[in-house]
This record gives structure tokens, sequence and C-alpha cells, in this order.
């Protein structure tokens, strides 16, 4: 953090010198805008292509920790209603408040107990002496492996979402957007409405940019398409409309 505060500072330092210093030099805008245009979309891209993959990766988190939850209610079923039904007050404490909220990773920002109860669910199926049929046996089995995976995901989830962007990555990104500004701005466009409206757009989307990068860091650029959709679809499982 230090080495990379150092470098910035740095770099400030070196470019405002050499504002001062070569002052009368005369500045080819094209140059500029083509340089400040490239790092502009080289840097964010990548920052953006990051982000993107961790959408997938937190999406295929989830969709294994709601496939997880939603075998594991039907698997209950092998050992009859009321087993299943606490199953399903378990699950559906576990989704509405995500529902309610729209709040994908309400889980993982609020206690929940959701693994916890449905270990001990599982944990007194197995008690006693009596020996449990093969079908039943096999299914106690699957529960238990069902809750691992489902550990194990809602770990990879916490996780991706602690992943955002550093403090240095978005200073990068504000001088990129910065530079780029400057350049369109030094472009004489005075009497041409066509190439003042050309820089409008073209200052706008570099700005668009910068918001869905906000948002695809923050997790709100896809809203309820992250969980909202397959938490439904459990609870849809579990109230018989699936």
């Amino acid at each position: 953090m230090r080495t990379t505060s150092f470098f910035v500072v740095f770099f400030i330092t070196f470019f405002l010198v050499g504002y001062f210093i070569a002052v009368n030099i005369e500045i080819d805008q094209r140059l500029f805008l083509t340089i400040s245009t490239f790092f502009f979309t080289v840097f964010n891209g990548f920052f953006i292509t990051r982000q993107g993959q961790r959408y997938t990766a937190i999406r295929d988190k989830l969709t294994t920790f709601d496939g997880n939850m939603s075998f594991f209610y039907r698997i209950s079923g092998y050992f009859g209603s009321a087993v299943q039904e606490k199953a399903a007050v378990i699950l559906k404490n576990h989704y509405r408040p995500i529902l309610e909220n729209k709040a994908w990773d309400w889980p993982l920002t609020q206690k929940t107990t959701t693994l916890t109860d449905l270990t001990k669910l599982i944990g007194t199926l197995a008690e006693g002496d009596q020996k449990l049929p093969p079908v039943q046996n096999s299914a106690l089995g699957q529960m238990m492996g069902s809750i691992k995976e489902s550990q194990s995901a809602r770990k990879n989830l916490i996780a991706l979402k602690e992943e955002v962007l550093p403090k240095p990555q978005w200073i990068l990104v504000y001088l990129l957007t910065c530079m780029l500004l400057i350049a369109l701005l030094l472009i004489p466009s005075a009497g041409s409405a066509f190439l003042s409206i050309a820089k409008a757009v073209f200052a706008s989307t570099g700005l668009f940019v910068i918001i869905i990068l906000q948002k695809m860091d923050d997790l709100s650029f896809f809203e309820g398409e992250v969980g909202e959709h397959s938490a439904q679809d459990v609870l849809n499982i579990i109230e018989g409309t699936k």
C-alpha cells in the first residue's frame, strides 16, 4: 500500500513538473487522445472483465448452494412428511429475507443458522440404535454431502463478495478518465455542432463505463439476476408450484 501511494505521488509530481517545464511545447491533440483512449480502454476493459468473471463465479456458487438446498428438501421426503416439513421451515426462514429485502447476499451479511439447523436435523435422523433402511441410509449420506458442499460454496461466496477493486486501482481509473476528458476538451469544436455532439457522446460514454464498473464492483449492476430468481425457485419447489 505504501509503495502504491509513493508511485501515485511520484507520477502526479512528475507530470506537474513536466507541465510547467514544457508548457510552451505544442501538443499533438490526436496523439494525446489516442494514448489516453488506449490506456483508458485497456485498464478499464481489464477491470470490467475481472468483475464479470467474479459475477460468473458468484452465480455458479449460488447455483451450487441453492441446488443443494432444493435437493436437501426433496430427499428429506424419504424420512416422512414431518421431517420434510421441518426442512421446509428452515429453508423458508433462509430464503424469505432474501426476497423481502431484495438482497441476494442477505445470508452472508446477517447471522444465519441454516446449515447448522439442517445439520442438527440430520443428526436427529441418525439417532438411535435402529438400523435405517438402505434407501434412507443412502439418502442420509447424500444429505450430509450436500451440507458439506453448501458450506464450501458459502465460504467461496463470502470471499468473492469481498473481492472488490482496491483503492489504488480506483485512483488509476479516475486518473485515466480525467486524462481522456482533458484530451477531448483539447479538440477544437467551435462552430461545429457535429464535433461538439461527438465530443459530448464520447465523454458521456467514458463516464458510463466508470458507472458500469462501479455497479459491477458492488454487484448492483445485475440486481435481482444475481440470486433472487434462484431463491424464488427454491421457494417454489418447497411450496409445490414447481
